[in-house]
């Protein structure tokens, strides 16, 4: 066998195995030895030759020469000659020899001559091998868990091997294995000769098994060694060849460690609720020994925490939920003795919905000299709602609570500024003007007493609510303008079900006539979105603060306009102020003159 070492790195070798022999009478052809191994080192641009077969009776100059392609199971590659006179010789262009993964099989034949005379020939087959090497890359080769399993192939390459003298012979690689270094006990080590793919030949493999525990954390460090058994082993006409042994050694790491425990999110804020509204997020930890245990200590009181899953649920239903809540979640594991843990960080905001008075800008009439009650209402905020009036008509009282209560004394249109607020620290405080008249004693002037719009949802249908009007002749009908899409009213019934995306604060237009006399009023409508936990604040509703030319339309008397200060036409109080200019209207247009003390 002769190999050579290519221009590109890749080294082979020929191992030759005699498959017949067919002499002439008067010379006999000496081949090698089935099942031995032949080998040769060279470097580029050096044709190693070695005498494999001899003819010790050839006379007149025998030459060899070769027959290409006609023998199984590959023909000879362009690449292989022969040449020599008593000696055989393989010969092959420097840097010719292809790169190969393990070898090729080539059937030749191969023929001593002289210039007249055959002198005998032989097939043969050659292979052409590598040498022994481990494919593996060296470096960390596995990160196991405790309790992971590992199994695992390293591909060993070329070698010396041995072929029988069957028709197909299969090749059989004489490679022995070995570890050493720092072997954990839990590892397992072992060798086997398995076919290819194509059953051209029988490859050595070896294979690393195990299971690591709790108690083997570290990082282990050996190496894997592969020798050329076969070579070492062959002898020359019965004497050890002595050569240098031939092997290939890699270094190799396992590390065993518990996975770090990691969430999903891992920091920041969880998201905006409303208050008042359900929340629920959900932390995904990983990582760890075993199962998972999720626990805080300083969680706000409305949130609670699912230990097993992570989920987090709750509503914040006090004035004092009302801010931005930090708190910690710790997720450990099921590591004996010591457990891991791992510790994030979150936020929550809880908001409140705009504070906004829903009491209509016209307050239901009183008569002077009777008995008054009405109730101011308002949404948004949070906790209880507290308010406030300026210049009430003499005998009537406000409560904390929003209710007006009292005997009135003199009659007239009373403006009244009114504020609310909430309990939330610094409290939501909003503000605006509403108009009260006050009846004569024999009077019974034609006014709405529908007390407020409850708040709508979007894409939510909404509780029909009646009308109520009082005085006049008793028969009324009724006019409403300003509506969100997809409500609408049927006589003094409101209702439908307003669009999704159409959350905000509507200024909806009521006429009531009697076929005598006509007033109105305007009712502040709140429509809420359908959303419970908000991203960020830029998903907040826009609450619009103008009214539409239509709303508008009829509202003010002749040759007056409707702003407020650098044209808001949206400000609670300038519309407070600019109803009660309609409700003063509507007083004076009685058949009475009454003088206002």
């Amino acid at each position: 066998m002769t190999r050579w070492t290519t221009k590109y790195g890749v080294s082979v070798a020929f191992i030759i195995v005699a498959v017949g022999l067919a002499a002439a009478a008067r010379s006999q052809i000496v081949s090698p030895a089935a099942n031995q191994c032949f080998h040769g080192v060279e470097t580029v641009d050096v044709v190693y030759e070695s005498a494999l077969v001899h003819n010790p009776g050839a006379t007149n100059s025998p030459i060899w020469s070769l027959a290409q392609g006609t023998t199984p199971p590959i023909p000879a590659p362009d690449w292989m000659s022969v040449s020599g006179r008593n000696d055989l010789r393989f010969n092959a262009p420097s840097g010719t020899i292809p790169s190969i993964a393990q070898f090729s099989p080539y059937g030749i034949r191969i023929t001593l001559s002289n210039s007249t005379t055959n002198l005998g020939d032989v097939p043969i087959q050659v292979y052409v091998w590598r040498p022994v090497g481990l494919t593996t890359a060296s470096g960390v080769i596995a990160t196991l868990a405790p309790d992971q399993t590992l199994s695992m192939d390293l591909d060993v390459r070329g070698g010396c091997f041995t072929v029988s003298n069957d028709p197909n012979p299969l090749a059989s690689f004489d490679v022995t294995h070995s570890i050493s270094g720092n072997v954990p006990s839990w590892l397992e080590y072992s060798s086997e000769e398995v076919p290819t793919a194509n059953n051209t030949y029988l490859k050595s493999v070896g294979h690393l098994a195990g299971t690591p525990g709790t108690g083997d954390l570290g990082t282990y460090t050996f190496t894997l060694r592969v020798e050329d058994e076969g070579y070492r082993n062959y002898t020359s006409g019965g004497q050890p060849t002595g050569g240098t042994l031939l092997y290939s050694e890699r270094t190799y790491t396992i590390e065993v460690e518990v996975p770090e425990i990691v969430a999903t999110p891992d920091s920041g804020t969880l998201g905006i609720v409303n208050f008042g509204q359900a929340f629920a997020a959900n932390i995904d930890a990983e990582g760890g020994y075993g199962a998972l245990t999720y626990s805080s200590d300083d969680l706000p009181q409305w949130l609670s925490l699912d230990a097993q899953t992570g989920a987090l649920t709750g509503t914040p239903e006090n004035a004092d939920d009302v801010l931005t809540h930090v708190f910690h979640i710790s997720v450990s594991d099921e590591f004996p003795d010591t457990p891991n843990v791992a510790t994030f960080e979150y936020s929550v905001e809880v908001i409140t919905a705009p504070l906004t008075i829903v009491t209509p800008f016209n307050l239901p009439m009183a008569r002077m000299g009777d008995v008054y009650t009405a109730q101011l209402h308002a949404i948004g905020g949070a906790g209880g709602f507290h308010w406030s009036v300026d210049d009430l008509p003499i005998g009537i009282t406000l409560g904390d609570s929003g209710a007006l209560s009292g005997i009135p004394e003199v009659e007239g249109v009373y403006p009244l500024d009114v504020a609310v607020q909430d309990d939330v620290t610094p409290p939501n405080i909003e503000r605006t003007v509403l108009s009260l008249v006050v009846q004569g004693a024999e009077e019974a002037l034609l006014n709405i007493t529908t007390s407020h719009l409850p708040p709508a949802t979007e894409g939510h249908v909404y509780t029909p609510l009646s009308l109520a009007a009082a005085g006049g002749t008793g028969s009324y009908t009724w006019e409403v303008t300003g509506l969100p899409s997809g409500m609408a009213a049927d006589g003094d019934v409101i209702g439908g079900t307003p669009l999704n995306g159409d959350a905000g604060v509507y200024h909806v237009r009521v006429v009531v006539a009697d076929g005598a006399s006509t007033t109105s009023t305007i009712f502040p409508f709140v429509v809420l979105a359908a959303v419970e936990v908000i991203e960020s604040e830029d998903a907040l509703p826009t609450l619009p603060g103008t009214l539409n030319a239509a709303l508008m339309s009829g509202a003010a008397a002749a040759g007056c306009s409707i702003g407020g200060p650098n044209g808001d036409s949206g400000s609670g109080i300038w519309w407070g102020w600019f109803v009660l200019g309609l409700g003063m209207i509507a007083w004076r247009s009685s058949s009475r003159t009454t003088a206002r003390s």
